[in-house]
């Protein structure tokens, strides 16, 4: 429930601008969550990841947190709430803008296809 409640604020830290607290926020999420069986609560740190990602203008970590965020919610069985959706949405669309359709979807390949450590470690590129 607190990586939940986490993940939540840095949402909200992000809308606000503090991008600092919302990577600190989403983080911490994604410590928390990694010991609880549920992928759900992982897939939304890392989405909250991208967000993050996608503010700074770094769309090909965006793209890769976002593959990741897709595989661990494909394998846990637990599809994107439609609460979520907007936020996955402008991830994606900021990474699209800038990337181009071949390379965000090159991207998302790589980032399905990696460890969540590995994508989370991703954001220190």
């Amino acid at each position: 429930m607190l990586a939940s409640t986490l993940a939540s604020l840095g949402y909200v830290e992000e809308l606000r601008g503090d991008l600092d607290a919302a990577e600190a926020c989403h983080r911490e999420s994604l410590l928390l969550a990694r010991d609880q069986p549920d992928g759900a609560t992982v897939a939304l740190a890392l989405e909250g990841l991208a967000c993050v990602a996608a503010a700074r203008r770094q769309p090909r970590r965006a793209a890769i947190l976002l593959g990741a965020a897709e595989s661990v919610r494909e394998g846990a069985g637990t599809p994107l709430p439609a609460q979520e959706r907007a936020d996955v949405e402008r991830a994606t669309e900021a990474a699209l803008s800038s990337l181009g359709a071949q390379d965000l979807a090159g991207l998302l390949e790589q980032g399905r296809r990696m460890s969540v450590p590995d994508a989370a470690t991703s954001m220190n590129d």
